[in-house]
Parts: C-alpha cells; sequence; structure tokens
C-alpha cells in the first residue's frame, strides 16, 4: 500500500522500488518499510533497523510488523486488541476486526467505523479509511489510540473531577476519587457499580462510568452520564423557559432563577444569602441556596429554604409532607400548596373566597391583591387590615412585617388571623361575658348568647338591643 506503483516497479511479485513519503524500501523483501531515523519515528519502537527500514525491536508485548516494519501489539488471541475478530497471521496485531469496526493498518488495531461523523460522539470528519474519527468538533481532541473524540484536556482544570490529563491532551487519565475516566469522551464521571449509586439511574454503563439509562421521566446527560429530568416542553420543569437541545433539564430558566449544574433544574438565584428568605450560604454556583437557618432546609426542587416538615402538623393546614421533607406536600381540604414555600394558603378560585379580596393569586393559593386599606399576609394568603402604625389596629402594639394586621397586641389581646385585628384572649368563655364559644385561635368570641351580638373590632359580645338602638341613633344623626 505504500508502494508507488508507475513504471519504477516491474510487477507486484518483484516488489517495489520506490516508496511514498515516510517509506523506504526493505532491500530484503522490497516492501516498503516505514522510515526509522530514531526510534521515537515509530512509536513502541526500541531500536531501528540498521537499514532504517522499519523498527527491528519494539517494546514488551509489541512486535515488529514484518509488512510495513512498525510495531503492533502482539495478538495471539482475538482478546488481547479490543474488538478483534482474528488475529494477524504474523501475530502483529488484528487481521480482522467485529463488526463495526474496521482496522487501522498503521497499528492494526480496530477502531469504530467512521463512514459519516454522526457515527461517532464529537466527530466532525471521519478518516477516509473510516478506522474512526479524524477530526473532532470544538473542545474535543482525537485519541491516539482509538481515534475516538475525547474532551480536549490542556489542564486538569478543563474537565469535572480531572485530577490529571492525557499526556496527548485527549480526555483525562486520571479522575479524583469515585471519579472514573469515561472510555467515550475521556470525561470524568461517576462510578456506578449499582444504579442506585446515581439519582434515577436505571442501569449503569458497561463501562461503569456513569449510568448507562435512566428512569421513565429522566434522560440521560451525555456529558456526565448523569440523568436529568425529561424536558420536551419548558412547562415540564418549574420555572424553565427553554429546554436542553438533547431533552436532558432546562437549558434556560426564566428571570430570577439559574439553572443548576448539577441536575439541570433552575434554581433561585442566589448572589447574597438575603436573596432567598432564611438562607445562611449560597450555593457556589449562585443557583439556589446551599445552608438554610435552623428548622429550614433546601427543596431541591427550587433551591430554597423551606420549613422542615417531618410530620404534617408541623405546617398549619398541611395534610402530607413533601417527600423531601422540605415543606408540605399536600394541603388540607380548603387550601391550596403556594410552591414558593412549600406552604399551604386559604384556596381562592374567586375572590369573594376570602373578605376583602380584589384578585386571586395564579396558583389558587390564597390572595393577591386586596381592596384598598388591606394588605395581603404572606404567611396565610388572607386580607388583613392594613397595619403601618400599631396605632391604626386597636390594642396594637407592634405591626406585621408585612403590614398586613397586627403581629403583636397588647396584654390580654391577641391577634385574629383571619382578619390581623386585635381581639381578648379567650382560652375559655367565662373569659368574655355572654360568649358560648371561643374562636378556635383563642381571639375572642366566636358565638354570643341570645341577645347579644359579636363585636368584631374585640372578640366581645355587646348587648344586641343597645348596639341597634346605637346604630339607628347614628343613623338619625
Amino acid at each position: 500500500e505504500m508502494c508507488i506503483r508507475d513504471s519504477t516497479c516491474s510487477d507486484e511479485s518483484a516488489g517495489c522500488s520506490e516508496c511514498m513519503n515516510g517509506f523506504i524500501a526493505d532491500a530484503r523483501d522490497s516492501l516498503c518499510k516505514q522510515t526509522c531515523s530514531t526510534s521515537s519515528d515509530i512509536p513502541h519502537c526500541s531500536q531501528c533497523d540498521s537499514k532504517q527500514s522499519g523498527c527491528s525491536i519494539c517494546e514488551d508485548n509489541y512486535i515488529v510488523d514484518p509488512v510495513d516494519g512498525r510495531c503492533k501489539q502482539i495478538c495471539l488471541k482475538p482478546t488481547y486488541i479490543k474488538h478483534c475478530e482474528q488475529c494477524a497471521s504474523s501475530v502483529a496485531g488484528c487481521g480482522k476486526c467485529e463488526n463495526g469496526y474496521t482496522l487501522k493498518i498503521e497499528d492494526n488495531t480496530c477502531r469504530q467505523t467512521c463512514k459519516d461523523p454522526k457515527d461517532m460522539q464529537n466527530c466532525e470528519q471521519c478518516f477516509q479509511d473510516n478506522a474512526g474519527c479524524g477530526k473532532c468538533v470544538n473542545g474535543f481532541t482525537v485519541h491516539s489510540i482509538n481515534s475516538e473524540c475525547k474532551q480536549t484536556c490542556s489542564t486538569s482544570s478543563d474537565i469535572p473531577h480531572c485530577s490529571q490529563c492525557d499526556s496527548k491532551q485527549s480526555g483525562c487519565s486520571i479522575c479524583e476519587d469515585n471519579y472514573i475516566v469515561d472510555p467515550v469522551d475521556g470525561r470524568c464521571k461517576q462510578i456506578c457499580l449499582k444504579p442506585t449509586y446515581i439519582k434515577h439511574c436505571e442501569q449503569c454503563a458497561s463501562s461503569v462510568a456513569g449510568c448507562g439509562k435512566c428512569e421513565n421521566g429522566y434522560t440521560l446527560k451525555i456529558e456526565d452520564n448523569t440523568c436529568r429530568q425529561t424536558c420536551k416542553d419548558p412547562k415540564d420543569m418549574q420555572n424553565c423557559e427553554q429546554c436542553f437541545q438533547d431533552n436532558a433539564g432546562c437549558g434556560k430558566c426564566v428571570n430570577g432563577f439559574t439553572v443548576h449544574s448539577i441536575n439541570s433544574e433552575c434554581k433561585q438565584t442566589c448572589s447574597t444569602s438575603s436573596d432567598i428568605p432564611h438562607c445562611s450560604q449560597c450555593d457556589s454556583k449562585q443557583s439556589g441556596c446551599s445552608i438554610c437557618e435552623n428548622n429550614y432546609i433546601v427543596d431541591p426542587v427550587d433551591g430554597r429554604c423551606k420549613q422542615i416538615c417531618l410530620k404534617p402538623t408541623y405546617i398549619k393546614h398541611c395534610e402530607q409532607c413533601a417527600s423531601s421533607v422540605a415543606g408540605c406536600g399536600k394541603c388540607q381540604d380548603g387550601f391550596s400548596l403556594k410552591k414558593e414555600k412549600n406552604i399551604c394558603l386559604q384556596t381562592c378560585n374567586s375572590p369573594s373566597d376570602i373578605t376583602q379580596c380584589s384578585s386571586c393569586d395564579t396558583e389558587q393559593a390564597g390572595c393577591s391583591k386586596c381592596f384598598d386599606g388591606f394588605e395581603v399576609d404572606p404567611n396565610d394568603g388572607r386580607c388583613k387590615l392594613t397595619c403601618s402604625n400599631p396605632k391604626d389596629i386597636a390594642y396594637c402594639e407592634i405591626c406585621s412585617d408585612y403590614k398586613a394586621g397586627c403581629k403583636a397586641c397588647q396584654n390580654l389581646f391577641i391577634a385574629h388571623p383571619t382578619d390581623g385585628l386585635c381581639r381578648h384572649v379567650c382560652p375559655d368563655p367565662k373569659y368574655i361575658p355572654h360568649c358560648l364559644k371561643c374562636h378556635a385561635s383563642f381571639a375572642g368570641c366566636d358565638e354570643c348568647s341570645e341577645g347579644f351580638i359579636l363585636n368584631i373590632k374585640d372578640g366581645s359580645c355587646d348587648n344586641s338591643f343597645l348596639t341597634i338602638q346605637y346604630l339607628s341613633l347614628i343613623h338619625i344623626s
């Protein structure tokens, strides 16, 4: 093959007298051997032939190929060389490859057949002999041993979890603990001896470099062989604006959220811990919180800090905790889950469902806007009397943080959960004259004796006759 077949060759049986560039005709057999001025000219060569026509002595486990003078891996059995079906008769490398692989003449090894660049990952152009990829896409380098495209590795920081790059800069050669080099792309993947080693993995890769098959609803991310939530439509994932082309997670999040590097989910952007309520430390990539305050935990879905929920009773109106224990997962009847905090707010299908509400929340969890003079309490979604100053509400000492009702009332008074007004403390009806039943929150009376009417301002029971008389006098005046 390395012979220039023209008039310089009398006939094929007579051998070759002039070879292609880089080869020299061996006077002993008239075959074209690779020129060998120094042993470094031929991989795995220890000593050149005295005539510089090929190698004469190869390194251990290699033998001189009598055809081209190169050093080929000794092949006593096909299993000595990957994807080899039959050894060469000279035992210098493979003579025939398995289906799907093509013999590389230079070293008689088997490379993945590449007739179209799409046949191989990250390949831009195949070799002319179809034995592997000849040119990789940007960011990848052809590996000298198997002609596959490995991620370019100039320094170990180029590849996550890589400790040392390959000598040819094609992929990583040594990974950090618990990671292994993927023979396909040269990246470091998490070791996967059992599917349970990787979240949502159904079957490990045959090379144990990451996952090979994901559970339903999840798609394999080739870059690290982990499983990401399948995203064919941005609506498939919370706060997602655009899916990745490979459908493995979200590629772009809505404003205020950042794609998390590990699971491609949208986490609330966290530049400083104050960006997320109850957050003590942001994630290093600014995608969500990494450490929350006491009694709070990071929600793996959106990266926010949610109240720890070990039992539904930990959160008001909660029926079932979230599986991650980050807040509530299911609310009691009449209440809806507010995903931002995983708390239960009064269901608001129509503004009339909540007193003084003018517009319901988009998730139907509480009111989003109240009528003038009232503010939405984000803790329960109800409309409370506006409290800019404690004097705005009778018996109030401290206004709510959100100006929604009173937060702390004077002694013997307590804030009512529905409207934020301060009512008489009512642990027992006898505490309020003419009261038959206290409110469940102990804030005032809930039911008065016959002839008496509930005063919503302080939760006391007023004489109905006197109240009606008073109202009549006001009307006349």
